[in-house]
């Protein structure tokens, strides 16, 4: 998703990954993977005399020509960071994110949402922004406002939520623009 700051919806015709950058996720682990038997996939973090614990995790991958430009980085939660890329003329935000799933409670997921508009908070108005990652949501297969005509199947309670968030914020889901899936 791409929200370029003059509110005007034109994301320029670009994709999320622009000139041999590479950028990604680590997918996220299990509870199992990190030794957790608990089960436990609630807030996501435990805190102990002011240690944060985590149980997910996310980044961002750069190839070096691009991370000489990054100006900041800052990890809001285990499914959200954003990265500042010093830039001209504008400089870039990348909010990578890493979703709840729709067997998670509400409440998490609502604090997922709120978790991205703290990390819009590090970045300008008039800053380039990327919103990308596992979102967990499948959109529609038709054309609606910020939603091109290749989505894939049935809307899911992941993608009428992500779909909201986009109208709200004047975000674009731009790989429904394009026909490229396998």
């Amino acid at each position: 998703m791409t929200h370029d700051g003059d509110s005007s919806g034109d994301d320029g015709g670009g994709s999320d990954e622009e000139e041999g950058d590479s950028s990604g996720d680590d997918g996220g682990g299990s509870d199992e993977e990190d030794g957790d038997s608990s089960g436990d996939d609630g807030g996501g973090s435990d805190e102990e005399d002011g240690d944060i614990h985590m149980k997910r995790g996310i980044g961002i991958l750069f190839i070096v020509t691009t991370a000489k430009n990054l100006g900041s980085y800052c990890p809001i939660s285990d499914r959200v960071v954003v990265a500042k890329l010093v830039a001209k003329p504008i400089n870039l935000g990348i909010i990578q994110v890493y979703a709840p799933t729709s067997d998670n409670e509400d409440v998490e997921i609502e604090k997922f949402y709120e978790e991205i508009e703290k990390a819009k908070g590090y970045l300008k108005s008039q800053d380039i922004i990327i919103v990308m990652g596992d979102f967990n949501a499948k959109v529609r297969d038709e054309r609606i406002e910020d939603v091109g005509p290749s989505g894939i199947g049935t809307v899911n309670v992941g993608g009428s939520r992500l779909i909201e968030w986009c109208q709200i914020n004047d975000f674009t889901i731009t790989n429904t623009w394009y026909q490229n899936h396998l």
